[in-house]
């Protein structure tokens, strides 16, 4: 993994933040709530203005049913948000018994 400034993280956070939000059908005062933070505070994340400490993205990671990395890595390579679910579209793929579906 590459390290990347602090700016182009925090943009990067956002963007997949975002994408995690909307694919659970999540909006930011749902993050708010569940993190006991502020609305202001979140907009800020999901802005790309600031990011939270790592415990704070840990629980995001818990509560969304990700890893870290689903958030803090680039992996435009993809076409799925989540790895787990490109790694079951992978193996079906594989799998000529499944790859009907």
């Amino acid at each position: 993994m590459k390290l990347m400034a602090d700016e182009e993280l925090r943009r990067l956070f956002a963007r997949r933040l975002n994408q995690f939000l909307e694919a659970n059908k999540y909006n930011q005062a749902d993050l708010a709530r569940h993190m006991h933070v502020s609305t202001a505070t979140t907009a800020k994340w999901c802005t790309g203005q600031t990011m939270p400490r790592i415990d704070k993205i840990q629980s995001i990671c818990n509560w969304l049913g990700i890893e870290k990395g689903d958030l803090l890595e680039d992996r435009t390579d993809g076409y799925y948000v989540r790895s787990d679910t490109a790694r079951a579209v992978q193996a079906a793929f594989d799998d000529p018994n499944l790859r009907a579906l």
